[in-house]
């Protein structure tokens, strides 16, 4: 019987301080299957002549809030990351803290070439099992054009966390030597969902985490799925509200058979995080928003009525298909829902030039409608 294996990477980073070691790359499928593909999942990927075209799947999401720092010397660097949170405070891993005194470099676009800025770690804030909070030596600068990100804060009475789809950060290319530069700067993203929720023991804390399988095929999330890797520790997971990115995890750890991924589940923090960070700011969608875009409009009338009289398994994340009472049901409780709620915006919404917005009236008879279209071609 092969025995279930836990990798923490605390104690890996004990083994690979006695060896130089190259740091993995966030393993995702589509790149397993087909080849390396920077072109897609790398955010700083700059095209040679020949090369593909740059088709980033984080195009359109501000990362410039993600700085990456060095820890180590001569040939033995590790890579150290940071979350801004605040204008000064910042989520990362406690096992993989940066050095005290050390430089963090935030770029502010998708390329090398885009501006960059560096700031100094400060101290350890405080730490929830091996979630962190850290602080820089000062605030960054509003000139700089750094983002910080609000923290995922879903009401649990209406949306469930498991089975809700994310965005992963991580380590691309390979372990400097002898010093860390740019060259060797090159993260990537990829995707997963929350499969589990497991409260995860290393002596003498307990930690809170979310866990994420690396399961397709024959389920997951296609060719973009991820699966966590030497050198991700401390890296964020977010989830896209719009174009807005929120953080709900800050990588830990991985284990195999099966192949899984774990992270610190920064919501069941908020309360705390907030205490130390009273300017750390949360985020949750309005009623009727299925797609978490900041305004209840058509596409979420389109989500509730291709769904509508559909069941799924209680306890899983349904609120992108309509349901917004969480009964695990898309029925008429949950049209009603969305149809007091048409047209309204979250108070984080950037409103671009918009159409008129339907009358409610106007709005129930599209619904019901596009409801019985949709029930007419099920019963086909």
């Amino acid at each position: 019987m092969t025995t279930k294996k836990l990798v923490l990477i605390a104690t890996l980073l004990a083994f690979f301080s006695l060896t130089s070691q190259a740091l993995a790359r966030m393993t995702i499928y589509g790149e397993e299957i087909n080849g390396e593909q920077p072109e897609i999942y790398e955010r700083f990927y700059e095209p040679e002549e020949g090369d593909p075209a740059k088709a980033f799947i984080g195009d359109g999401y501000d990362w410039s809030g993600v700085g990456l720092s060095w820890r180590g010397s001569g040939d033995e660097w590790k890579t150290r990351w940071v979350t801004m949170i605040s204008p000064q405070y910042f989520l990362t891993a406690k096992h993989a803290y940066p050095a005290l005194g050390a430089d963090v470099a935030f770029h502010e676009g998708n390329s090398l070439d885009s501006p960059s800025h560096v700031y100094t770690i400060g101290d350890i804030v405080a730490s929830f099992g091996d979630l962190c909070i850290g602080q820089l030596t000062t605030p960054i600068d509003p000139a700089d054009n750094i983002a910080y990100y609000p923290i995922v804060n879903f009401d649990q009475t209406k949306v469930n966390y498991r089975g809700l789809s994310f965005i992963a950060y991580g380590h691309g290319g390979t372990h400097p030597s002898p010093a860390p530069t740019d060259e060797y700067y090159k993260p990537v993203v990829g995707r997963n969902q929350i499969d589990a929720f497991v409260n995860k023991t290393v002596p003498p804390s307990t930690t809170y985490c979310m866990e994420y399988n690396y399961d397709t095929p024959p389920n997951g999330l296609g060719d973009d799925e991820c699966l966590l890797e030497l050198g991700d520790s401390g890296a964020p997971s977010f989830v896209a509200f719009g174009d807005k990115l929120a953080v709900v995890g800050i990588h830990w750890y991985t284990e195999d058979d099966p192949d899984l991924s774990g992270d610190s589940f920064v919501p069941h923090y908020i309360n705390s995080i907030v205490s130390y960070v009273p300017d750390a700011e949360t985020i949750a969608p309005i009623d009727g928003d299925a797609n978490l875009d900041g305004i209840v409009d058509v596409s979420d009338l389109g989500a509730l009525s291709a769904n509508y009289g559909t069941s799924g398994q209680y306890g899983v994340y349904l609120w992108d298909k309509g349901d917004f009472n969480r009964d695990a049901s898309i029925d008429a409780t949950d049209l009603g829902i969305l149809a007091a709620s048409y047209g309204n915006t979250a108070d984080w919404y950037d409103s671009p030039a918009l159409g008129a917005v339907p009358e409610p009236s106007v709005l129930m008879m599209v619904v019901l409608g596009s409801i019985a279209l949709s029930c007419c071609r099920r019963r086909r």
